[in-house]
């Protein structure tokens, strides 16, 4: 995981915070571990209500969600541990409060941004896993719902379409067209990554970087996938699962390929 909370605030001239932007790396699904037929802004919009109390009504708060594929607001081995989104917008607004009293502010001259794409490999069915996905679908071609809960969808099937999805995908294009998007805030980085990348990846960005602060999005641009490092297949899992899925579908690498060129992209803009 990653523990880190940064902090970033903007100020008029008449020295109100205009803007806060918090960065932390968690999915915001408590509230879809307890109900899932809910809409919720989840810790982030518990968070934005308590920078808006202390710092205003006029001061805009912006989330930063950084590489969370794998972390999420509760502990694994605790089974009877109840998710709280309050509690953890509480925490963040008392702890960005904290910062905030301690920032130094400065006018920001060095404004920079750059765009890359990186062709990342998709996986590739096995011919066995292919035909059998393509026989399920020619027999069910409409999704079949589950007798026990008619709101879901057969699994096999939604497993071969799936599976099918990322096939005819690489049929038009054997790689995925990945966008790195990296912008400098005098000495904040503030990085755009598609998809859900693993937290190990934001570890290793930030630990290269020659920024102050790095601000990691993931999700920014539309979706590509969970993205883990190569270690983590072998240990297998939804994320990081075999066969082709929309969440599972670029080869193993990708993560090294866009932590290394997100490197050399910050060190292009803070040379």
């Amino acid at each position: 995981m990653d523990p880190e909370v940064g902090v970033v605030a903007f100020k008029n001239p008449d020295d109100q915070i205009i803007a806060c932007l918090l960065h932390y790396t968690c999915h915001p699904v408590n509230m879809y571990a307890l109900t899932r037929n809910a809409l919720s802004s989840d810790w982030p919009g518990s968070w934005a209500e308590g920078v808006q109390r202390f710092a205003g009504k006029n001061c805009v708060p912006l989330i930063v969600n950084g590489c969370c594929g794998n972390i999420n607001p509760w502990p694994p081995f605790v089974p009877d541990f109840i998710p709280d989104h309050q509690r953890m917008g509480k925490e963040l607004t008392r702890t960005a409060k904290a910062i905030l009293k301690t920032v130094e502010y400065q006018q920001v001259k060095a404004l920079d941004g750059m765009t890359r794409h990186l062709a990342l490999p998709l996986k590739t069915a096995t011919a066995e896993d292919r035909q059998a996905a393509e026989a399920l679908l020619a027999k069910y071609p409409q999704p079949p719902w589950q007798k026990q809960d008619p709101a879901q969808v057969e699994p096999e099937w939604m497993d071969a379409a799936m599976l099918m999805s990322v096939e005819m995908e690489r049929e038009r294009s054997p790689d995925f067209s990945y966008e790195l998007q990296v912008f400098r805030i005098g000495p904040v980085s503030l990085i755009g990554l598609p998809g859900e990348p693993f937290a190990e990846g934001q570890l290793a960005i930030k630990q290269a970087s020659p920024a102050a602060l790095n601000l990691v999005a993931h999700c920014a641009n539309g979706y590509a996938c969970y993205i883990a490092p190569h270690d983590a297949y072998a240990h297998g899992g939804h994320e990081i699962r075999e066969k082709p899925a929309q969440w599972a579908k670029l080869m193993p690498g990708a993560l090294e390929r866009i932590v290394n060129e997100t490197g050399v992209i910050l060190k292009e803009l803070y040379s």
